[in-house]
């Protein structure tokens, strides 16, 4: 039952949560609403029930009852008129009620509305105060579980302490120990040294072995007290013995012995052979009739040994002709073999011309190949330039017009001919009428080889300044020296 009522408590929480946070309102007057449709729909439904019914009696009655009807129908009607308006009064005054029911509910619902928000806030904050137990119980049981660790890793610290403590203790307790030995010790060698001051002198009487522990005496040379120890046993030092050395062949055995009381200890064990150690003495390369041989000595045990190699190749020599192929014999067997040269035909050797190039038709002559076989080959001889002699001028050049001149080839008598250059013009100014100040002038140039001219005019020239007594050669006057004539045109110039 507590279940029970705690998931019907968090399923009105969850409604409440959701309608506040969407802001809606649990509906409270829809039932009322609902009653009124069903109202209506049911006096529609009794209505058209009543006029079906009529009419299908009417079709079946006389026209007196039929009269006598309509009057009753008129009966009817007034009274379902007198009895609609009695039910819409009555409607009229349930709406009402019903509108000032709907208002309460509202009212109701509002306040439930209130109060629901209300219980919402309420159980809001039981809720976060649930939440803030439960955080707390979580934060405590941390606490508590961490207190809980420090205290068994505090335990174990002191555990720890404790034991450090103890071992200290002990510790502490056996240097005591040993220092009291020691003391008691050095007060028995003082009560000894107070009653004589011994010279002790150490004598071993008994030597140790390997096996058996030795004998030592320690003697007071004033008082002659004697004191005795025990020397430890040597134990046996081992080394390896070699009883028989190996040999290339054969090999040898080693046992381990004692160096002091020459005891054995366990089986003897195999050495292996050391192997031959060759050294080749002398060594004769194979023949096409016969194999080589390689001769080979050991340098411990002196033994020597022969060893056969390969058969050699013929000894055929070169070909006699390095260009072509030839019968090789050779030198150790006389196997004969066809050789074919290494290298091709060389035609750089013995030249002899056929036929003399001249300047119109190029020559022929044999090249010999230079390694001596006999082969030759044709070659063309480039031709031999023309012998050209002297030039003689055909046409002289003039100031216009380029001139040629021709050589002719002494052994075809062929013919050639080139331009010479143009001489140019020499030309000569001549000035037919001189510029002055008023008027330009005209100069004329012409060729004297040839005759050519052309014309070109001299602009005209700048005032020549003279004073006026210069021109009139009167010098009397105010004016002489002041004023300016132009000698050419007699113009004032001021």
């Amino acid at each position: 039952m507590k279940r029970r009522s705690s998931i019907v408590r968090l399923l009105i929480i969850a409604m409440l949560t959701i309608c506040m946070i969407t802001g809606t309102v649990l509906p409270v007057s829809a039932k009322t609403t609902e009653t009124e449709k069903t109202t209506k729909k049911s006096t529609k439904k009794t209505t058209k029930k009543t006029t079906k019914k009529t009419s299908k009696k009417s079709s079946k009655k006389t026209a007196k009852e039929k009269k006598a009807e309509k009057e009753k129908k008129k009966e009817k009607k007034a009274k379902t008129t007198k009895k609609k308006a009695t039910t819409t009064k009555k409607a009229a005054t349930k709406k009402t009620t019903e509108t000032t029911e709907t208002k309460k509910a509202s009212t109701s619902s509002k306040t439930e509305s209130k109060e629901t928000e209300a219980k919402a806030e309420s159980v809001k904050a039981e809720a976060k105060t649930e939440v803030k137990a439960a955080t707390k119980k979580a934060a405590e049981t941390k606490e508590t579980e961490t207190k809980k660790a420090a205290e068994k890793t505090e335990t174990k610290a002191a555990a720890k302490k404790v034991a450090e403590k103890a071992e200290t203790k002990v510790t502490t307790k056996k240097a005591a120990e040993k220092a009291e030995t020691k003391v008691e010790t050095k007060k028995a060698e003082e009560t000894e040294s107070k009653e004589c001051e011994h010279k002790w002198k150490w004598t071993t009487t008994k030597e140790p072995t390997c096996e058996h522990a030795g004998k030592k005496v320690q003697k007071c040379s004033k008082c002659g007290e004697e004191k005795s120890s025990t020397i430890d046993a040597l134990g046996h030092n081992y080394e390896w013995v070699i009883i028989e050395e190996p040999t290339c062949d054969k090999g040898g055995r080693k046992i381990q012995k004692c160096t002091r009381c020459g005891e054995k200890k366990g089986n003897a064990k195999v050495i292996d052979p050391l192997g031959h150690n060759l050294v080749v003495k002398k060594e004769t390369a194979g023949t096409c009739k016969e194999k080589g041989k390689i001769e080979e000595e050991c340098t411990r045990c002196g033994k020597k040994y022969t060893q056969k190699t390969s058969y050699g190749s013929h000894n055929y020599g070169d070909a006699k002709y390095p260009c072509q192929q030839s019968t090789a014999v050779c030198s150790v067997c006389g196997a004969t073999k066809t050789v074919t040269g290494k290298q091709g035909h060389d035609f750089c050797g013995d030249e002899r011309v056929l036929t003399a190039p001249t300047c119109t038709k190029a020559g022929e002559k044999l090249v010999y190949c230079k390694y001596g076989c006999g082969e030759s080959t044709t070659v063309k001889i480039p031709k031999i330039a023309h012998n050209f002699g002297s030039w003689t001028v055909k046409q002289a050049s003039t100031c216009a017009v380029a001139g040629t001149e021709e050589a002719t080839c002494q052994s075809c008598g062929e013919t050639k001919t080139r331009e010479l250059p143009k001489t140019g013009h020499s030309y000569v100014t001549e000035v037919t009428e001189e510029a002055t100040c008023q008027h330009e002038g005209t100069q004329v140039t012409r060729c004297t080889v040839c005759g050519e001219s052309s014309q070109t005019t001299i602009p005209k020239t700048d005032h020549k300044r003279v004073r006026k007594c210069a021109i009139t050669g009167d010098h009397s006057g105010h004016d002489c020296a002041e004023a300016y004539w132009c000698l050419y045109c007699g113009q004032e110039i001021k």
